[in-house]
């Protein structure tokens, strides 16, 4: 009997056993902290051992050196202003959908759910805008993907590390027609996280739109049938505990796949600490930071290039602003009590009683002051 897939605790919820077994007898469930595991139904299980051998967990894929490092931005000012930094993966995904195949990303629907989901046109593409700082539910994505790759279309996958490691484990070959497009991922909280929290702000209401970014800001926006809810990071529990790597799940303080090293054919995120000085194109806007990991990625960075202000930088350079090109966030001090609160009393409670509780406090009176003062220097102004 196989009682694990892998150990429990460096479950990425990639869903690559999901996908490959042949009875469907792979179900997510989750566990006592709420964080969402892949679990065998033993009553369907016929010990084939598929599910073990996909695992990117117990079967690492192979991690490429980049061959080239830009940074970049899309030369769409539309297209930059509606994106979370330099409009890269749309602009790609567009070439894609453009040349007749499909694109598989990260989009809420209509229960506000992330999930992956396919597009294949200009239109439906909209969804994959920002980022999403909580993990994708894959669902049966890569076996779409196979189907798409057989049938002869082109595919673009955007996903974290682990998700990309665990599509290419799925299929066990190499495609010409696929490319993947890996994301620097400072960790994924589980989506039982962010409902619960949603739960609360909302108070029931219906929520039609989340965004986690505002220009350069981390900032929790929730739209309903009016904007309801608007916090920066240091006064929004949830980001705040995001950023502090307090939520996520416990796989990724020890992600493999955090490091110089990529699996997927390019590699997009933020190009943070990027020295605009020695730039040869001055550009005071959101920038993206993009690796070139393999023949495939250059073939599909060649075929889009054109649309892109963009300049190579040292690598280097890149790994200073991005600790996750680094390696994996160390585990916060104060995780086992989160955990422990979590278990015991749900998360909200859990995220807002832990040391941030304070800060929070405090960065809100810095902000109501910074509101009050410059209120009064517009008021000053307009009194003649």
């Amino acid at each position: 009997m196989i009682e694990n897939i892998c150990k429990k605790d460096l479950c990425t919820g990639c869903l690559a056993c999901m996908n490959i077994c042949p009875k469907d007898a792979i179900v997510y469930k989750e566990d006592e902290y709420g964080v969402p595991v892949a679990v065998i139904n033993q009553d369907k299980c016929i010990e084939c051992g598929a599910c073990v051998k996909v695992c990117p967990v117990n079967n690492p894929v192979e991690k490429k050196e980049p061959l080239a490092c830009y940074a970049a931005w899309s030369n769409n000012a539309g297209e930059r202003e509606f994106s979370t930094s330099g409009g890269i993966a749309a602009e790609i995904s567009k070439t894609i959908v453009n040349d007749g195949g499909v694109v598989f990303g990260a989009a809420f629907d209509s229960d506000m759910n992330v999930c992956h989901m396919s597009a294949d046109s200009a239109e439906t593409l909209q969804r994959f805008r920002g980022s999403k700082y909580v993990q994708s539910y894959i669902g049966k994505s890569y076996r779409e993907i196979k189907k798409a790759l057989l049938d002869g279309k082109k595919v673009l996958f955007t996903g974290t590390p682990c998700q990309a490691a665990g599509l290419r484990n799925f299929l066990g070959k190499e495609y010409d027609n696929l490319f993947i497009i890996d994301l620097i991922c400072h960790g994924t909280p589980p989506m039982t996280y962010l409902r619960d929290y949603l739960k609360e702000i909302g108070g029931g209401r219906k929520i039609s739109k989340i965004s986690f970014r505002e220009g350069n800001d981390y900032c929790l926006a929730i739209t309903g049938e009016k904007n309801f809810y608007k916090k920066t990071a240091n006064c929004d529990y949830y980001l705040l505990a995001f950023l502090r790597g307090v939520i996520q799940r416990e796989n990724c303080f020890s992600c493999d796949y955090a490091q110089g090293k990529r699996c997927g054919d390019i590699t997009v995120g933020d190009f943070w600490k990027l020295d605009r000085k020695t730039m040869n194109n001055k550009y005071r806007g959101r920038v993206s930071v993009v690796l070139i990991n393999t023949e495939n990625g250059n073939k599909l960075w060649e075929t889009c290039k054109d649309k892109f202000t963009f300049e190579k930088r040292d690598f280097e350079e890149a790994k200073r602003g991005n600790g996750p090109l680094r390696g994996p966030s160390g585990r916060p001090k104060d995780r086992e009590t989160f955990l422990n609160m979590v278990k015991s009393s749900g998360f909200s409670y859990a995220v807002k009683n832990l040391e941030l509780k304070n800060d929070i406090k405090k960065n809100e009176r810095k902000n109501s002051f910074w509101i009050y003062r410059t209120m009064r220097k517009m008021k000053k102004r307009l009194i003649p």
